[in-house]
């Protein structure tokens, strides 16, 4: 049986070689550090405001203010019903 790793060597190799894929691993080199940046500060904004990093308790006081400007109560279960006018946006949010 041949070997492939001499055929995959040298398609590592052409790969390394082109220009566009080093054009490709600057962006992602510049993107990652960004977003992971920003997922870090959105970790301690949360931190600061609910007191914790836990995602529930983010998504709990998104349903309060979202239930609080349709001027609703939500029902047991958090399931809403579409409102006959306006606001359909935010009724999609708590399906």
């Amino acid at each position: 049986m041949v070997s492939l790793y001499p055929l995959i060597k040298n398609e590592c190799i052409k790969i390394v070689k082109k220009k566009r894929s080093l054009v490709v691993l600057l962006i992602l080199a510049a993107i990652i550090p960004m977003f992971t940046y920003a997922q870090l500060k959105v970790a301690q904004n949360n931190q600061k405001q609910f007191g914790t990093t836990d995602w529930r308790a983010e998504q709990r006081q998104k349903i309060v203010d979202y239930t609080r400007s349709l001027g609703r109560r939500p029902r047991p279960g958090g399931m809403e019903a579409v409102p006959a006018g306006g606001s359909k946006a935010r009724t999609v949010l708590f399906g």
